[in-house]
């Protein structure tokens, strides 16, 4: 995902949701080990998801500011998928990026998910990663890590095939919200 920002040209980046695991590694997944972005938002609806990033982002900050290096201006931002596009700070960005989140979204925001990012806040770039519920079964062999529902994660309230994340592609791109290119990994 860096690099695709980087091909972009992405200088100010907009990361919606903040998975755990990603807080304890030190911060958003975009732009703290990426010189070349200038501003990094990050919007999450739980305070304490809030609190937690900040103060990563802060170690971080004096770590990397230590090694001589520039460290991206930052905010990070209480809101969800209702309030983020009247929030005039995260309008601007290059790019909007959501990390293994949507599969966290209950029906009506995930709905409102192209409306909000794609006629809202019209970034150039938006990358959306989740959990490929293909690979479920081989995981649970090798790992035995499923729950009963067959999800990863308990917080989960669904897993997609990767046909039914092309569906929702096709749909954005049909719906005249701008989508022109889905990128497999």
């Amino acid at each position: 995902m860096r690099m695709m920002c980087y091909m972009a040209g992405a200088t100010k980046v907009l990361e919606l949701g903040f998975p755990t695991e990603r807080i304890v590694r030190g911060g958003l997944q975009i732009g703290v080990e990426a010189p070349w972005v200038v501003d990094l938002v990050g919007v999450d609806v739980s305070k304490g998801a809030l609190q937690k990033c900040s103060a990563a982002l802060h170690h971080r900050q004096a770590l990397v500011e230590a090694e001589g290096k520039t460290f991206p201006r930052t905010a990070v931002l209480q809101g969800s998928l209702d309030t983020v596009g009247r929030d005039p700070r995260a309008h601007g960005s290059d790019a909007v990026v959501m990390v293994e989140v949507v599969e966290h979204l209950d029906p009506q925001p995930l709905e409102a998910l192209g409306e909000v990012v794609l006629r809202c806040l019209r970034p150039p770039l938006f990358i959306v990663s989740t959990p490929n519920k293909d690979y479920n079964l081989v995981l649970h062999t090798l790992l035995g890590g499923l729950l009963e529902n067959g999800l990863r994660e308990a917080d989960h309230r669904f897993e997609w095939t990767q046909s039914e994340f092309q569906l929702l592609h096709g749909n954005f791109a049909t719906s005249g919200l701008g989508i022109q290119q889905l990128v497999r990994p």
